[in-house]
């Protein structure tokens, strides 16, 4: 294999990080859209936040409530040193996606399809649950500073925004509010790449490291990561080159800089939301949630088995080319080297030539001991195997299948869940670490869904049900 050895980034034209080791490219970092100033919360003067919002009743009286965690009440109501953290994943339907797509909403009331309704009743549905962070799918270009910034802003929001590429007029935002967290490094991700055949969408991704600013908690950091996947259901191939691109920037800014004090890797608590346009316990799902997923011979389409003699594009081994210097484990090669450099103190810049392999060989007889760090091990490429480091679990249960009493987020051809909020534990723990979830909005199931109807309507404003969820961080 031969591996140009290019240790700059390749993942997008818009990149918002500085990578300030000695032999990497150092990148421009522009944080459009949170120049503005804030005022204060008032929401944040409370005495005590209650952990009940709002329900969304219909006109069946079918409702949404929070529930607790088996032990989520005992550690929201303890006195034990803690910060709330509450936060909001949403596809809010743009509406140039709405009018371009009007036929999708043909049971719907003319009047719950009009955008200035469906924003107010959206931002009603957001601000009721004064969340920490927020986290929005489709949310069009022209929207953004008249609405989202407009409103947003008054009630202590800072907000982070990337458009899809192309000739797309929406995006991914994220907002934080700016009493409790401040951003620290964040990165727009591009999932179309020139000469990347799975790699050739419009799709995007956000992802921010944030820090408290509450005096005590500045020494802690949280990863938010949100995104919207291709909807195509036959192309479940490039929905996992994409899941790969974002595991990998996530893992990037989640990597702890003083790991090497703990032996071995440490990140920060991450959190992933979005508009996935996947079913639980299908193939992204499996890597996201397990780890791990072996997909050399599946499906392209959907990432299963074929049975022996259908036709039909299968997976071969290598996804994204080796050349984009991204692993097989969802890490940059420049990451690793520069991890090597910093825990195992190789001078890896003296190991350095045109091509990987050239490199890899070089640090094995230069600095064989260099070469048994954890770090090492993770150049893999072209294996047919995807895997990632940290443990990931849903904040919603699901349910099975078909089932009348699954989890229902949208509609596509059926009520479904597509939507997640996914959070890391730690690995080898029963329980969880710094992140621990004491509560999570109920989502409607499938037989409620049925009951409440087509949505929109006059009192769900989008075609997707938003995600709330109530963590704790805790020392």
């Amino acid at each position: 294999m031969v591996l140009a050895l290019n240790l700059c980034r390749t993942i997008a034209s818009v990149n918002y990080r500085i990578q300030k080791s000695a032999f990497l490219t150092a990148y421009v970092r522009a944080c459009a859209y949170n120049s503005y100033t804030t005022p204060r919360c008032n929401t944040r003067k409370k005495k005590k936040r209650r952990i009940i919002c709002r329900g969304a009743e219909c006109n069946n009286k079918i409702s949404r409530n929070w529930e607790f965690t088996p032990n989520g009440s005992n550690m929201y109501y303890s006195d034990q040193r803690k910060l709330p953290l509450r936060l909001v994943s949403y596809n809010v339907l743009a509406q140039d996606l709405l009018e371009s797509h009007r036929y999708l909403y043909a049971e719907c009331k003319e009047e719950d399809l009009v955008w200035e309704k469906r924003w107010k009743r959206i931002l009603e549905e957001i601000t009721s649950a004064e969340p920490d962070v927020i986290c929005l799918q489709e949310v069009q270009e022209d929207h953004w500073d008249p609405f989202y910034v407009n409103e947003l802003s008054k009630l202590g929001y800072k907000g982070l925004y990337k458009k899809r590429t192309g000739a797309r007029v929406d995006g991914v935002a994220l907002w934080y509010r700016s009493s409790l967290f401040r951003v620290d490094i964040w990165s727009a991700v591009e999932f179309n790449i020139p000469g990347e055949p799975y790699l050739d969408r419009d799709n995007v991704a956000i992802v921010a490291r944030l820090v408290p600013t509450i005096p005590g908690w500045q020494h802690l950091a949280v990863v938010v990561a949100t995104t919207h996947l291709l909807y195509n259901t036959r192309r479940h191939d490039i929905k996992l080159a994409q899941t790969q691109l974002l595991l990998t920037e996530c893992e990037s800014l989640a990597y702890r800089s003083d790991a090497a004090r703990f032996g071995g890797p440490q990140y920060w608590p991450l959190i992933i939301t979005g508009d996935f346009n996947l079913l639980p316990y299908s193939g992204v799902y499996k890597l996201l949630t397990k780890g791990r997923l072996e997909y050399e011979g599946l499906c392209a389409k959907t990432l299963t088995l074929m049975p022996p003699g259908e036709d039909g594009k299968r997976l071969g081994k290598k996804l994204i080319s080796p050349e984009r210097n991204i692993t097989d484990n969802c890490q940059y090669v420049y990451d690793i080297l520069n991890r090597l450099e910093v825990e195992a103190g190789a001078p890896v810049q003296e190991c350095l030539a045109p091509t990987l392999d050239t490199t890899l060989q070089n640090i094995i007889s230069k600095q064989p001991a260099v070469a048994k760090h954890h770090c090492f091990a993770d150049l893999k490429f072209g294996t047919g195997t995807l895997s990632h480091p940290f443990k990931l679990r849903s904040v919603y249960s699901h349910g099975k299948l078909n089932s009348d009493m699954a989890e229902a987020t949208t509609y596509q051809n059926g009520w479904c869940s597509v939507d997640y909020i996914f959070y890391s534990v730690p690995h080898g723990l029963k329980t969880e670490g710094n992140l621990k979830m004491t509560a999570r909005y109920k989502l409607f199931t499938r037989g409620e869904a049925k009951t409440v109807g087509p949505i929109p309507n006059d009192e769900h404003p989008s075609d997707h049900y938003p995600l709330m969820v109530h963590f704790i961080l805790v020392p």
